[in-house]
């Protein structure tokens, strides 16, 4: 039997990992013909199974575009979809598609194969030791999918100990205690495998627990990546305890630190996002930012709590790291005013980038020119 697996995310910036529903599929179906390939291309064998594992919401049309062209092309093989897009919002789907066609929520047997990374030809794992989380962000799933904070009990055979990075998919590691992340960092440690904690650490969970602390402590050396989120008030002294337990205990990665930040939504005003970042660029250790703006869960569509102020907040984070401006002196002058003053630089920043249509942009240029503008201002 020929067995297709189709990556849907081969143009997105989540290229680098394939589905992991996909890759135990490859594992579930090792004694027949597997291929794996990115959407639009050609399958070497002619599929009698198509599978496709669809992950985020805001890629709708385009997911049903690219399943509806291998449909047409392969009209007598079978197809499965599932995922978590589909799961969440099926009946979108399902005007496109038959129900024997839709697969809905986690299928449990299949968690507990291992991947099949050499098939996605990755060097490196990744997987989850534990689902669910004991939080209800508004803008979160996992607590409509997965349910409160659960060990995976063969989380082990999830890590593929021939690859020297694990990236770790757990929605909220700390939630399952000192003696889960005690486990799963002494294995990565004797195994000789750098681990990336590719979500947002709890660092509320971290500021409470001691002995959390003291795990994390203990194996320093292990960390390629750590990611804290800092999205609400609610952690504003969570979070600062945890850059200053980072900094006092000299704690390195390979990659980097980067706090992830949440903007546009309810309850999070610029002035509150404005404020964290000036907060961040001043800490010593070299912290890294990633903004990201507020989706709505139902329709996937950007937030617009703060009006036309979000849209600036856009133009910065898309165009902050490109061409010839240097990412350190283009934040340290933009976060070097008040906010009133940072609406204003923003602004001219997306007039800049529009009058040198992306030609010839440079730190120097940039700066002068948004000089121009504040001194009109003031």
């Amino acid at each position: 039997m020929n067995i297709l697996l189709i990556d849907i995310n081969n143009n997105s910036r989540y290229k680098d990992f394939v589905p992991l529903a996909l890759l135990r599929l490859a594992t579930k179906h090792k004694a027949d013909n597997v291929e794996l390939i990115f959407a639009g291309k050609t399958p070497k064998r002619k599929p009698d199974i198509i599978y496709f594992s669809l992950i985020f919401l805001f890629q709708f049309k385009r997911d049903i575009e690219w399943i509806l062209t291998y449909k047409q092309k392969y009209k007598k093989a079978k197809f499965l979809i599932g995922g978590i897009s589909i799961s969440l919002q099926p009946e979108k789907y399902l005007k496109y598609l038959d129900e024997d066609e839709v697969f809905v929520g986690r299928d449990l047997e299949l968690e507990k194969l291992t991947p099949d990374f050499d098939i996605a030809n990755k060097d490196y794992s990744y997987g989850f030791t534990m689902r669910g989380c004991h939080n209800k962000c508004e803008w979160c799933v996992v607590p409509v999918l997965e349910g409160k904070h659960k060990k995976v009990d063969n989380w082990q055979s999830q890590i593929d100990t021939s690859k020297k990075v694990f990236y770790c998919f757990d929605n909220n590691i700390f939630s399952c205690g000192s003696k889960h992340l005690e486990s799963v960092l002494s294995f990565c440690d004797k195994h000789n495998i750098k681990i990336d904690f590719n979500q947002g650490l709890d660092a509320e969970l971290f500021y409470k627990n001691k002995k959390i602390q003291d795990v994390f402590l203990k194996y320093k050396h292990c960390y390629q990546n750590i990611r804290f989120a800092w999205d609400s008030h609610r952690v504003d002294e969570s979070i600062k305890f945890m850059f200053d337990f980072v900094e006092k205990n000299n704690i390195k990665c390979r990659d980097g630190k980067l706090i992830y930040m949440l903007y546009d939504n309810e309850g999070n005003a610029p002035e509150d996002v404005f404020n964290r970042i000036k907060y961040i660029l001043n800490l010593k250790g070299n912290w890294a930012i990633k903004l990201m703006r507020f989706k709505n869960l139902e329709n996937g569509k950007y937030g617009r709590a703060w009006g036309s102020i979000g849209d600036l907040f856009s133009d910065h984070v898309n165009y902050s790291c490109t061409g010839l401006i240097s990412v350190t002196r283009y934040y340290n002058y933009l976060y070097s005013y008040n906010l009133d003053m940072f609406i204003n630089i923003l602004g001219g920043y997306r007039d800049y980038i529009r009058s040198t249509k992306g030609r010839g942009k440079n730190t120097d240029k940039f700066i002068k020119y948004c000089d121009n503008i504040i001194k009109a201002k003031l």
